[in-house]
């Protein structure tokens, strides 16, 4: 006859944003020049990674300046919770292995402080012809030394005929 031996399993969740129980080292901040925009204009967004390590660490960035979309998850809702529908450079984005269309990156040391910027244009990723109160965030995975994946603050955008 045979006998079974049960084994507890203890899971230890950690914190997104951190790795190997360590905070990350790296903040993410999201910004924008206006809180209202009419439809059919652009709606930029700035994103900002920051070194809070106490030791340079090496981030990738885009080549250009405005080309943020391809390096960060942008989660968009309406005030219902609602995703605004994708348009197809961001079905594109999303379907990548590796989010690398038509687009390059550099890597770029940081001291620590130090921080990178990017520019993204909301509208070429999401429909947002509707009028409305829109939530934004950002989300970017990095690798597991640097702290993984890091999320922005929530920043409130007003859609206005």
């Amino acid at each position: 006859m045979r006998r079974f031996t049960m084994i507890p399993l203890v899971l230890i969740l950690l914190p997104v944003g951190t790795a190997h129980g360590q905070a990350s080292s790296v903040a993410l901040t999201l910004t924008a020049p206006t809180t209202t925009i009419k439809i059919g204009a652009p709606l930029d967004v700035q994103v900002t990674l920051t070194n809070t390590a106490t030791q340079d660490i090496a981030l990738s960035k885009s080549l250009g300046e405005s080309e943020a979309e391809f390096n960060y998850d942008f989660q968009v809702t309406d005030m219902k919770g609602k995703t605004p529908q994708e348009k197809r450079l961001r079905k594109r984005v999303k379907a990548e292995a590796s989010p690398a269309i038509t687009h390059s990156n550099q890597i770029v040391p940081l001291k620590p402080g130090g921080a990178i910027s990017e520019t993204a244009d909301l509208t070429k990723l999401f429909d947002l012809s509707h009028p409305g109160v829109y939530k934004i965030r950002a989300r970017r995975v990095l690798p597991k030394d640097v702290g993984g994946a890091v999320v922005s603050n929530q920043i409130t955008i007003t859609v206005v005929p």
